[in-house]
């Protein structure tokens, strides 16, 4: 997916949100509007920064992080949970083959 597929995406995602798409034809935003995004709190953004996590820089004394990141943070967790939900399942399988009858 090229950067601006991803930026697509991301306008998409919040106009299916009901959320202001203002500011949303920049290529990186602050912490504050990717909280409203995510539905979580703005310290929640700040320690996915500080954990690396989500990438972001600084602009001065401004941080920022870029759309494209957001995108694909939000598709590398979605993976995450599915490759989660997969071993649950795979798990709950085996128990069910391995109980005794």
């Amino acid at each position: 997916m090229t950067p601006g597929e991803k930026l697509d995406q991301v306008r998409r995602l919040a106009a299916e949100l009901g959320l202001p798409v203002d500011g949303l034809d920049r290529l990186a935003v602050p912490p504050r509007v990717v909280a409203r995004l995510l539905s979580v709190s703005h310290s929640q953004v700040e320690k996915l920064v500080a954990q690396g996590d989500l990438p972001a820089f600084q602009v001065g004394r401004s941080v920022r992080i870029g759309l494209v990141d957001l995108v694909e943070f939000i598709e590398r967790n979605r993976k995450n949970r599915r490759a989660r939900d997969m071993r649950s399942l795979q798990a709950r399988a085996v128990e069910l083959i391995e109980r005794p009858r």
